[in-house]
């Protein structure tokens, strides 16, 4: 009960910032969900095509588990995941709460759906998407720098910010600017790296 009202609150918390920039400066001109990008798909490639973006998303989502596993991250009792340790099937739906609500939804609706959009909007889409996923990264890499060496943490900036840039460029140049396929992604591979820990895979 307590992952899942945390969780309410995370996306609470994440949606706030986005709704009070909406509310003073677009609000006559988009609705709000349009505003962020929560909004229906609108592929402009093949589904085959697509389904290969996704899939290896989800694969490269997957790399920054096996960083943290050799690394010994996976280890630590201070990362988000580290909660599902060892608990196995009875963690099911605390690590879906966590993985689909508290992490993927608020994190892609803050980044993604508002970061990005305003960074590709002032600088074009490949400077955009490049400051968001940098800033995407950092703020991963200085959540890690007090639990692992300089090194460790340098390369999880450089994971996750190729992961939300690839995130950004899934959004913004195959799926109509829809946050959709990022929410999805995002939330897979958390949920997949939650499930290691809960079975002590890593």
């Amino acid at each position: 009960m307590k992952l899942i009202l945390s969780s309410i609150l995370q996306v609470l918390l994440f949606t706030s910032i986005p709704f009070i920039f909406w509310l003073l400066t677009a609000r006559k001109d988009v609705k709000f969900f349009g505003y962020i990008g929560l909004h229906r798909i609108k592929m402009n490639t093949s589904v085959l095509k697509y389904s290969a973006y996704f899939i290896g998303m989800i694969f490269l989502m997957l790399a920054i588990i096996g960083l943290m596993a050799v690394s010994g991250l996976s280890d630590s009792s201070d990362i988000a995941i580290a909660q599902f340790a060892g608990y196995g099937i009875v963690a099911i739906i605390p690590a879906l709460f966590y993985a689909f609500i508290q992490t993927g939804l608020s994190e892609e609706i803050f980044f993604r759906g508002f970061v990005a959009k305003r960074l590709i909007n002032k600088l074009g889409f490949r400077l955009g998407n490049f400051v968001q996923a940098f800033i995407f990264g950092v703020v991963h890499g200085i959540m890690f720098i007090f639990i692992t060496n300089f090194l460790v943490a340098m390369m999880i900036i450089t994971v996750t910010g190729v992961c939300a840039y690839l995130l950004g460029w899934m959004n913004e140049m195959k799926s109509g600017g829809s946050i959709l396929p990022s929410w999805l992604i995002h939330s897979v591979g958390n949920f997949i790296g939650a499930i290691f820990i809960m079975f002590n895979i890593i």
